[in-house]
């Protein structure tokens, strides 16, 4: 899985969406939100995240010394673009095994952030669709790979009673 190309390509389309004359579309999947509330949050993290990867060190989370003003209409999708580029530029100078703060722990890589950065985006992409009306399907390895990856980083998280399994079964891939 290309990360870099799937955040560019998320990253150019939720930027192309954010138009002054959809940002106050509801988002359905994020009832409290509009397509510019969820812009703005989506760009807050993956700035967030370039920070924390650049820092390379995995014992704290980095605070950034700014906080950011939601920009206006007419600059958002702008703003949002630089942030996305600025995720972008920090995965390519650190690969992916530099040491990163990561709020799930294990693994606290760069490429571990790369790879929950991809999801994030990818579900962003999916609800910036939605908010339009229009239907997108989640890529099925990136789809694949988040179930993966949640149940990897909250499985100590998931209660469960003794000797009980949960079987997940993809319905447009040969997995379980």
């Amino acid at each position: 899985m290309d990360r870099l190309a799937l955040l560019r390509r998320y990253g150019d389309d939720i930027a192309r969406l954010a138009t002054p004359s959809n940002l106050e579309r509801r988002v359905p999947s994020c009832p409290d939100w509009t397509l510019g509330d969820l812009v703005y949050h989506l760009g807050e993290v993956q700035s967030f995240w370039a920070g924390n990867l650049l820092a390379r060190d995995a014992t704290g989370r980095v605070e950034r010394d700014r906080d950011v003003a939601q920009p206006d209409d007419e600059g958002l999708g702008a703003w949002f673009a630089s942030c996305a580029s600025e995720l972008r530029a920090a995965l390519e100078e650190v690969g992916d095994r530099a040491p990163c703060w990561t709020w799930w722990g294990e693994p606290a890589t760069s490429g571990a952030v790369a790879r929950h950065q991809v999801h994030e985006a990818a579900i962003h992409h999916y609800d910036a669709h939605l908010a339009l009306g229009e239907h997108v399907v989640l890529d099925p390895e990136v789809a694949q790979d988040g179930i993966d990856e949640f149940l990897e980083v909250h499985r100590d998280e998931l209660v469960m009673p003794e000797g009980a399994t949960v079987i997940l079964r993809s319905l447009d891939a040969e997995r379980r």
